[in-house]
């Protein structure tokens, strides 16, 4: 009898322990988090947001958020202290920015299901472009998409933290060039003028109704005359690359990418503009 009431004993102790609930394992890391006890709070704060991801139990975005919250800033605590990346800062920082907002992938399904068939991403990247992390996403990778939609251009930004508004670019020669030259573009490959360790890199990618069917790289100075000043050099310092700089200008290729930087430049200057400003948070 005495062995018995004691395994009855050991196994509701274990029972009460394997099913935790979400609002119970919330106490107990918020009193770790008090305590500066970081470690430990992560790990029960990833068990009560696991049972939400798992849907073990139904948890409202009202009981979640407060909860990414604490293991974000617990994550970010603790990569502090020890000067270790934590995957689990990045992972749920990333979730509370990024939940309700926007992903590309999700957006370029969506225009192709309306029908649109012309899109193109512009990835800015390279040495000035590099990224930083702050609380788990980085802002400055950075991506465009721009898509062609009857006659109208329109552009949006996309990167890890935030969620931008698309907009209608007034006037974009981009709809009606690459409309024409879309094909001939994607046979073109501009050629490399100049090499050095800092300049700018861009990726261009192609979308139709199917997917992908071209991508390109080019860098800074590829539509740059080598020789502006037309000042006699060595002949393998100039010629050679006047050369490619001239095949390069006779490129469709290089009438675009000019028109989506404007493009972009007009973008910007629109979604930080205090007309825009003034909007947020209205219907």
């Amino acid at each position: 009898m005495k062995y018995t009431t004691l395994s009855i004993l050991l196994l509701f102790l274990s029972t009460i322990g394997m099913s935790q609930s979400f609002k119970t394992l919330k106490i107990e890391a918020d009193s770790l988090t008090r305590k500066l006890s970081y470690e430990h709070a992560l790990e029960v704060y990833t068990k009560a947001i696991d049972l939400a991801l798992g849907d073990k139990e139904k948890i409202s975005d009202e009981e979640l958020l407060p909860v990414l919250y604490s293991a974000a800033e617990a994550a970010t605590q603790l990569e502090g202290k020890t000067q270790h990346f934590n995957p689990l800062a990045k992972k749920y920082w990333g979730m509370i920015r990024g939940s309700k907002g926007e992903k590309m992938d999700e957006k370029i399904t969506f225009l192709k299901d309306l029908g649109v068939k012309d899109l193109i991403v512009y990835y800015p990247h390279g040495a000035m472009t590099g990224s930083y992390v702050i609380r788990g996403c980085s802002s400055n990778i950075t991506k465009y998409l721009i898509w062609l939609q009857g006659t109208k251009t329109y552009i949006q930004q996309f990167d890890e933290c935030n969620s931008y508004k698309p907009v209608l670019i007034p006037n974009s020669p981009i709809n009606q060039y690459f409309s024409n030259y879309k094909q001939l573009i994607a046979t073109e490959k501009l050629l490399r003028i100049k090499r050095i360790s800092d300049m700018g890199v861009y990726d261009l990618t192609f979308i139709d109704g199917k997917g992908v069917y071209y991508q390109t790289t080019y860098h800074d100075f590829d539509l740059s005359d080598p020789d502006p000043d037309k000042k006699k050099r060595p002949i393998e310092e100039v010629n050679i690359p006047i050369l490619d700089y001239k095949r390069n200008m006779e490129t469709k290729l290089s009438k675009l990418i000019p028109m989506i930087g404007d493009g972009i430049s007009q973008y910007r200057a629109t979604i930080t503009s205090g007309k825009e400003r003034t909007m947020i948070g209205k219907f």
